[in-house]
C-alpha cells in the first residue's frame, strides 16, 4: 500500500498495462496465478481510480492492455460499463490468430450475470475474432447450455468438434466429444454417450484427448455399475497417459492420471466384491464396563448401503456420526463391533452392499478378542 501511494499516476498506469491478467475458467489457454493477478490489479485500480479519482477514460489508461484490464476490473465489480469497453476492444482486435481475450471476458460478464443466452451468443462469435480458436469459444458456449438445454449444447459441441478437426486440434476434439457425451448422459442415453466417447480424435495432442475420452468412458461405466468394463477403460487411459511425454498444462489435464488410477483400482475392487476393507481382521479390546469393543472401516460403492450377518454373541452397529471419506468411487462406513465376553475363538462377520438380504460378493472380517495367552484368538 505504501509503494502504491508513493508512485506517480504515470508509473501506476504503466504498471497496469503490464500486470498479468487473471485466468478465469480457461487455464488450458494461458496458465496463470489468477488470485494474485486479481489482487494486483484490484490494488492498482483501487489506488488510481478510487483513492486518486483518476477518470477511467484518462489517456494514461488509453492503451489496449490497460483498457482490457480496466474492463476486467469493472466486470469483477459488477459494473455494466465493462460491456462497452469490451466491444470497443473487439472492434480494434479484428480477426487474427490466437486467443481473443476481450471476447472471452465479455462472455464471462454475461455468464456471471446469469444471462446464458447472451453468453452463448457472445462466445459463438469466436470465428469473427480468432482464426484458430473458434472451437474453444464454441465449447465455452456449449458449456453454458449443457445443464439447462442439453440438446442445444450437443449441437454446439458438434460444431466445435468439426472446427477442431479442421484445425487438427486433437485435444479440443476430445473436449467437444466429452461435452456431447455429457449432454447425452443428461437425458439418460448412456449407450449414446459411450458411442460418442468412442469417436476418433486426431492431430495435436490427440494422445491426451484419447486418454481423456477413455477416462470419461470409465467414469460412465463406473456410475452405471459396469465395474469390470470400467476397470478396463481406466487401465487403457493409464496406458495412453503413460505415453505422453510433455503433459498439457491446464484444463484439468494434470488430474487425468490420478483419476484413471483411482477409477481402475476401485472398479476392480467392486468387480470382485461389493465391500472392501484395508484389513480383514479385527481384535476386540476390553472396556472398563467389562465388555469388548472394536471398530472397523469398510468401503462400499458410493450410494450403497452396508449389510452384514452378525454371529451370536456379537453386536454390529454403524457409527453414523463417524463416517469417513465420501467420493464418487467409494464411501467409507465405520462399524462398531461389541461383545459381552471374550471370544472363545475367532468368528466371521460378512459385510456386503446391495438390496439382497443374503451376502452378495461379501467381505469376510475375522473377529477375535485380545485375551492374553489364548492361542485360539489368533486370526487365520
Amino acid at each position: 500500500a505504501a509503494l502504491l501511494a508513493a508512485a506517480s499516476e504515470e508509473v501506476l498506469a504503466q504498471v497496469v498495462s503490464i500486470a498479468p491478467l487473471d485466468r478465469p475458467r480457461h487455464p488450458d489457454i494461458v496458465p496463470g496465478d489468477s488470485a494474485r493477478a486479481v489482487m494486483v490489479l484490484d490494488g492498482l485500480f483501487g489506488e488510481l481510480v478510487e483513492r486518486r479519482g483518476l477518470a477511467t477514460y484518462d489517456p494514461r489508461l488509453g492503451s489496449f492492455e490497460a483498457r482490457l484490464r480496466l474492463a476486467d476490473w469493472l466486470r469483477r465489480r459488477g459494473e455494466r460499463r465493462c460491456v462497452g469497453l469490451y466491444e470497443e476492444l473487439l472492434a480494434e482486435w479484428g480477426l487474427r490468430p490466437g486467443w481473443c481475450e476481450p471476447l472471452y471476458r465479455l462472455g464471462l460478464w454475461y455468464s456471471e450475470q446469469g444471462d446464458v443466452e447472451e453468453a452463448v451468443a457472445t462466445w459463438s462469435r469466436g470465428d469473427q475474432y480468432s482464426t484458430d480458436h473458434g472451437a474453444h469459444f464454441l465449447i465455452y458456449a456449449a458449456n453454458e447450455f449443457r445443464r439447462s438445454a442439453p440438446e442445444q449444447a450437443a449441437a454446439l459441441y458438434a460444431q466445435a468438434y468439426e472446427a477442431s478437426a479442421a484445425h487438427g486440434d486433437g485435444w479440443s476434439m476430445a473436449l467437444a466429444l466429452r461435452g456431447r457425451a455429457y449432454a447425452r448422459q443428461r437425458v439418460g442415453d448412456l449407450s449414446g454417450a459411450l458411442a460418442i466417447l468412442s469417436e476418433p480424435v486426431a492431430g495435436v495432442r490427440a494422445g491426451e484427448g484419447a486418454a481423456a475420452l477413455a477416462i470419461q468412458r470409465a467414469s460412465l461405466l463406473f456410475d452405471a455399475g459396469e465395474y469390470a468394463a470400467a476397470a478396463q477403460a481406466a487401465s487403457a487411459a493409464e496406458t495412453l497417459l503413460a505415453a505422453v511425454t510433455e503433459p498439457l498444462a491446464g484444463d484439468g489435464f494434470e488430474s487425468l492420471l490420478p483419476t484413471a488410477q483411482r477409477c481402475a483400482t476401485w472398479a476392480a475392487r467392486w468387480a470382485a466384491a461389493s465391500a472392501w476393507s484395508a484389513t480383514t481382521s479385527l481384535v476386540l479390546e476390553p472396556t472398563a464396563s467389562g465388555g469388548w469393543v472394536g471398530t472397523m472401516t469398510v468401503s462400499l460403492p458410493a450410494g450403497a448401503v452396508p449389510r452384514w450377518v452378525t454371529p451370536a454373541g456379537l453386536t454390529v452397529t454403524e457409527e453414523r456420526d463417524q463416517r469417513g471419506t465420501i467420493n464418487r468411487f467409494y464411501r467409507e462406513y465405520v462399524l462398531r463391533v461389541e461383545a459381552g465376553a471374550p471370544l472363545a475363538q475367532p468368528v466371521e462377520v460378512q459385510v456386503w452392499s446391495g438390496a439382497a438380504d443374503e451376502p452378495q460378493a461379501s467381505l469376510t472380517m475375522f473377529i477375535s478378542s485380545a485375551a492374553a495367552g489364548e492361542s485360539n484368538n489368533e486370526v487365520p
